[in-house]
């Protein structure tokens, strides 16, 4: 058990390698180290999308975001997305589309729900979408990218995955690769990954299998929120504490790095979205006009087959007829019998009044069959179609006009239930579609009914019409494709023209972060030369008045001094005219030089000196 403490406190940040496992460093719930990193503007918004497979940990994520925003704690959790031991807490967010809460292995979000937040006046929107399963289609990544496109920028794309998979599947990153060519280059440039469900020293997740280097990632442990963490006891209940504690730094982390970067507008990814819808939309009439065209084709094909039939029916008839006239010439060649003659021609005319009927009845067969297909008819107002079953679902619908497939505009259109149902699709065609198949057009579906009846040519006709109107419609959008790829390239051109100059910018930037750390260098030497200065000057008045006292002291010896030679002056006349002057003379010059052995003063010791000089002088004259 130790050993797991010590993996655990390491991954948190509370713990050294080399250090003991001590369950008593918890990391602090204190965050004022990481929002002093920032400035945040108060109004402003962060947009953050949320990819990743399915089961990946996308909701238990958003759910650890909203205990970091709403400060919730390991005993009063804050719940925005339920899962199978945490019901839903906090009901102003959002209502969940979890498909199977109850079995995590296949409890999938349904569609993309968008999660508000707000710190210190700024507005956090995390944005979750569908998991990127092998079975995604075009709906699947428009639906996504529609969630995408709702704002006017992006901040960051967080892409979260388990960091015990060693990478993901074929399927998921080719649908990542779709994705990723309807976002600008520059926007991936923020692309963030989360490992769940492992430890920095479990990871086996490669990063170079990703589509995009992402440019920073993070490691969580949200544990909490899949286990029962509040009947837990002792040891276990502190582990699970600090893993609490751990993935609330994290979110922390992950909120504060995302305010420090840089919001890039999608604009150009809705305009390539707008064009893209555009031309599925001319594809989607090219399609039903080809549909229409390859029906008239089938309809030639059956009465050129009907013609050559007849053809081949009249020719048998006239076959027969002749070779019945041949055999009635020949028996009545053989037999001149009236009773022959007359039996053979009752036999003739059964023979061809049967075969007129049978002409006739398959006449009227093929005069009875018609097809039946859809045509678009125009309207000055614009309707709400049904792409899957082509089915007019809401005549001059009065919601802003669209021609974006799948717009969540359509929640709020009349033919739609409370569950983004059609309720249209489900009374006309028997069919169950949602809200995602539906788009708007200024035109509605048409049955029409073609019988062979009609006359051939004028289907020939229109046939050669509508191939020409197919070969214009085929030819527009091949300049609408030209178009765009100039759009796209002159886009492209642009984008590199800002990477250029933003390179130039954080070349700027590191060389006036080069002066700024030169400029704190000089600044740090000078403090330091400003304080030996201060030393040296508090160094030199100590040793000023240290000199001082030794002078004073110096005078004062000198004083005694004097006063000592005035002394022995005054004692030295005495014995002068007492006792032998030379003797005397010669101790009191030994006593002299034993007093100026003592004197420290290079003046009061020439003075001294001088007067033995002056009195062995004195001495010397008679």
């Amino acid at each position: 058990m130790g050993g797991c403490c010590s993996n655990c406190l390491e991954w948190l940040g509370c713990l050294k390698p080399k250090d003991k496992p001590s369950l008593s460093r918890r990391p602090t719930m204190d965050y004022s180290d990481l929002e002093d990193l920032v400035q945040r503007v108060p109004g402003s918004i962060r947009r953050v999308l949320l990819l990743g497979p399915p089961a990946s940990g996308k909701s238990t994520f958003v759910n650890c975001l909203a205990n970091y925003f709403l400060e919730g704690s390991l005993k009063d959790m804050k719940i925005v997305i339920p899962n199978a031991l945490h019901p839903v807490t906090e009901r102003e967010f959002p209502p969940h589309s979890e498909s199977d809460i109850a079995n995590p292995a296949v409890n999938h979000t349904q569609k993309c729900e968008t999660y508000p937040f707000e710190k210190k006046g700024v507005m956090y929107s995390f944005v979750d979408t569908l998991g990127l399963s092998d079975s995604a289609d075009d709906s699947f990544v428009d639906r996504i990218l529609a969630a995408a496109s709702e704002g006017e920028k992006l901040s960051a794309i967080i892409l979260v995955v388990k960091g015990s998979d060693v990478h993901l599947t074929d399927k998921t990153i080719a649908t990542l690769q779709r994705i990723k060519t309807n976002f600008p280059d520059i926007l991936l440039n923020n692309l963030i990954i989360v490992y769940t469900h492992t430890m920095g020293s479990s990871l086996l997740f490669d990063e170079s299998s990703l589509p995009h280097k992402p440019v920073k990632s993070y490691i969580m442990n949200n544990s909490a929120f899949s286990s029962v963490a509040l009947n837990r006891e002792g040891e276990d209940a502190q582990i699970e504490e600090l893993f609490w504690k751990g993935s609330m730094r994290k979110s922390a982390e992950i909120v504060t790095f995302v305010e420090l970067l840089a919001q890039l507008t999608i604009e150009a990814g809705k305009n390539m979205q707008e064009y893209k819808n555009t031309i599925k939309t001319q594809v989607m009439n090219a399609t039903c006009e080809i549909e229409k065209q390859q029906k008239l084709l089938e309809i030639l094909d059956i009465l050129r087959a009907l013609e050559i039939e007849n053809e081949r029916e009249v020719q048998e008839l006239l076959g027969d007829i002749r070779l019945e006239e041949a055999k009635s010439r020949r028996l009545k060649a053989q037999q001149d019998s009236e009773k022959a003659k007359r039996l053979q021609t009752e036999m003739d005319k059964k023979d061809v009044e049967k075969r007129k009927q049978a002409f006739q009845s398959m006449k009227t067969k093929v005069e009875a069959m018609s097809w039946t297909f859809y045509d678009y008819q125009s309207t000055p107002y614009h309707n709400t179609l049904c792409r899957s079953c082509k089915c007019t679902c809401h005549k001059d619908c009065s919601l802003t006009f669209t021609q974006e497939l799948g717009n969540n505009i359509f929640k709020h259109c009349a033919a739609m239930d409370s569950k983004g149902l059609c309720e249209e699709c489900k009374k006309h065609k028997g069919c169950d579609h949602d809200y995602t198949t539906h788009i708007h057009a200024r035109s509605v579906f048409v049955e029409v009914t073609l019988s062979v009846a009609q006359k051939k040519e004028e289907i020939l006709t229109r046939y050669n019409n509508n191939v020409r109107a197919v070969a214009a419609a085929i030819e527009k959008l091949r300049t609408i494709c030209q178009d765009l790829q100039q759009i796209i390239d002159q886009y492209n051109q642009q984008i590199r023209a800002l990477d250029v100059k933003s390179e130039q910018y954080r070349a700027e930037e590191d060389k006036l972060n080069k002066q700024k750390d030169e400029a704190e260098k000089r600044k740090q030497a000078a403090e330091e030369s400003l304080q030996d200065a201060k030393k040296q000057k508090l160094t030199t008045k100590t040793h000023r008045e240290e000199i001082e006292s030794d002078i004073s002291e110096s005078k004062t010896k000198l004083a005694e001094a004097e006063k000592v030679l005035e002394r022995q002056s005054r004692l030295l006349k005495l014995i002068c005219s007492r006792y032998d002057f030379k003797a005397e003379l010669d101790l009191t010059n030994l006593l002299l030089n034993q007093a100026l052995e003592h004197l420290q003063n290079e003046e009061v010791r020439t003075r001294a000196m001088k007067f033995i000089e002056r009195m062995t002088r004195l001495a010397e004259t008679p």
